[in-house]
């Protein structure tokens, strides 16, 4: 991504909130509020993220993000094999094409930050910035919905991804950059960052959700 477009990321998004612990993020929560609903109640909402609608609020985006844990749909592992095939037709000049597949994919994954990400980079360098508009929105709210759930600067106050891949989406909105990553306390990546103007030397992401996700395909 050009650094132009990362300089327009970091101003339309924030700095990191204020400390908060990971508790903030109560999973048993946010399964009974998605149960209250009914069945298609957290179907109703990711449509309506899909849609790009303006009118969803602090609550919903974290029902939204975090709720992912509970739907059959949830494979924070799987999203390389959709968006490398669209980064290649891009770089083959098939600009169309690529931005089809991402539109084809964020349709079903509206959350997948690397795809919103990789799609507002093209969209950047094309010059269309009508389109860039609602994509910004939807990738504010979500990563503002992650630095929420804690200052990344201790294990208790880690930030909680849903992702991998989220992390280094975090960490460019931060304007950081990661030289080498460490898992700690079993459920933690510590990033060790490089020099950076946010005078933050690491950063911890609680990964427990991605990787109980992959315990359980390994049985």
């Amino acid at each position: 991504m050009s650094k132009n477009l990362l300089t327009l990321i970091l101003l339309f998004c924030f700095a990191v909130s204020r400390a908060q612990t990971v508790s903030n993020v109560n999973f048993d929560e946010i399964k009974a509020t998605i149960n209250k609903t009914g069945s298609d109640g957290y179907s109703k909402l990711l449509k309506r993220a899909s849609s790009m609608d303006s009118t969803l609020t602090a609550p919903d985006y974290k029902i939204l993000y975090y709720g992912q844990a509970f739907q059959p749909t949830y494979k924070p592992y799987s999203n390389a094999m959709v968006l490398q095939p669209a980064m290649k037709l891009y770089q083959e000049g098939k600009v169309d094409d690529a931005l089809a597949l991402y539109n084809t994919y964020l349709q079903s994954n509206p959350l997948d930050l690397r795809a919103i990400y990789s799609k507002l980079s093209i969209l950047y360098q094309q010059q269309k910035q009508a389109e860039m508009q609602p994509l910004m929105v939807l990738l504010k709210n979500l990563l503002k919905t992650i630095t929420d759930s804690g200052d990344g600067k201790t294990v208790k106050t880690a930030m909680v991804v849903m992702t991998i891949s989220d992390e280094y989406i975090v960490m460019s909105s931060l304007g950081v950059k990661p030289e080498k990553q460490a898992l700690t306390a079993g459920s933690c990546d510590l990033m060790t960052l490089q020099p950076n103007n946010a005078n933050l030397t690491e950063l911890y992401f609680n990964v427990s959700q991605p990787m109980a996700t992959l315990s359980r395909m390994m049985k």
